[in-house]
């Protein structure tokens, strides 16, 4: 089920609106309906939602949303909308030309760290070609084997990387943020997924097609020391992972988890697709959820359905295993490399 909250208030920071009031003039709502379904009285409806969507990079529906628009006045009304998908990526694109510059363009996107340590030629040749696109909770991004069309950078997304065998249930191998790219495999020609990417964190990516992706890998540039380089901390996160589902218990690494995630985004809540959550610490999922009771006992979190409020980080960092610790330092040795 999507977040409809999430993503109205995705549109309104990248279409850099001050207010629900500012968008709902755009989609053609009064304050009276936002307020109503901002308070649970009312639903969206099936036309906004879809011009939600629309403006956010789900190019799929955008036939749906113009034949649903009213006869009287299709015309301007189709020209108003397209210049709302306009603005929104637009101010979303302009993100990503400088290194510092996205908290500013857009506070609640940091940007990709990946795409900010790229020369500005290289930017400036890729920025055409990225389209920001929003990642609900639970969305499956990839499945394991399926053909690869495109790769993602996410900028606020936060993805989990699981791997499963025919008798196994899925194990979490890796979690993915502003500091990479998922898809990794097919800057180098595999045209298959090697693993299952599944949002456990809503926000925003960019999405690039494949064939753009490897022709930048195929110049030797910046692109290709920037890729191999996250591919070496990629691998690095898997061992970490690996060795930690071994050798330390599930309260650290329920810690180191809470940890990885919340490096990745500029929040003390951590939201997640209860669907996905048991799988990210695979076969101690059920020691881990009982650790969580504990910690919330100790004032260190608060817990709700879908969301870990992290009230004492000290605390979390005290019981947690050192791999979080590990992974920080080697991220920053491997891309603080000249």
């Amino acid at each position: 089920m999507r977040d409809w909250y999430a993503l109205f208030d995705d549109v309104k920071t990248r279409g850099r609106f001050a207010s629900d009031a500012q968008l709902a003039e755009a989609l053609h709502l009064t304050r009276a309906q936002i307020s109503a379904w901002r308070n649970g009285k009312s639903d969206l409806g099936t036309l906004v939602k879809l011009r939600i969507l629309d403006v956010l990079g789900h190019s799929d529906v955008r036939s749906a949303v113009l034949s649903l628009l009213p006869e009287r006045n299709r015309d301007t009304l189709i020209q108003e909308h397209l210049a709302l998908v306009r603005r929104v990526a637009e101010h979303a694109a302009a993100g990503v030309g400088t290194n510092g510059g996205s908290r500013t363009a857009r506070a609640s996107a940091p940007g990709n760290r990946l795409l900010a340590a790229l020369s500005p030629r290289e930017r400036e040749r890729l920025e055409p070609h990225l389209a920001p696109v929003a990642m609900p909770l639970g969305q499956v991004v990839f499945r394991q084997g399926e053909p690869l069309t495109n790769v993602y950078l996410p900028t606020t997304a936060i993805v989990a990387i699981f791997h499963a065998t025919a008798n196994r249930a899925p194990l979490g191998v890796a979690v993915v943020g502003n500091e990479g790219l998922l898809g990794l495999s097919a800057c180098i020609g595999e045209p298959h997924a090697a693993r299952r990417a599944v949002v456990q964190g809503a926000g925003e990516a960019f999405r690039l097609s494949v064939d753009v992706a490897r022709r930048e890998f195929a110049l030797a540039g910046a692109f290709q020391r920037v890729m191999l380089r996250y591919t070496q901390a990629l691998m690095a996160q898997m061992a970490q992972i690996a060795l930690c589902v071994h050798h330390h218990t599930p309260r650290q690494q329920m810690c180191r988890w809470l940890l990885q995630t919340l490096a990745r985004q500029d929040s003390d809540e951590v939201r997640f697709s209860q669907r996905v959550f048991p799988d990210v610490l695979g076969a101690h999922a059920a020691e881990a959820l009982d650790e969580l009771k504990s910690l919330e006992a100790s004032g260190a979190l608060r817990c709700r359905p879908g969301s870990i409020r992290v009230l004492d980080r000290a605390a979390i960092e005290a019981a947690a295993c050192e791999c979080h610790a590990v992974l920080e330092r080697e991220y920053g040795r491997i891309f603080g490399a000249s």
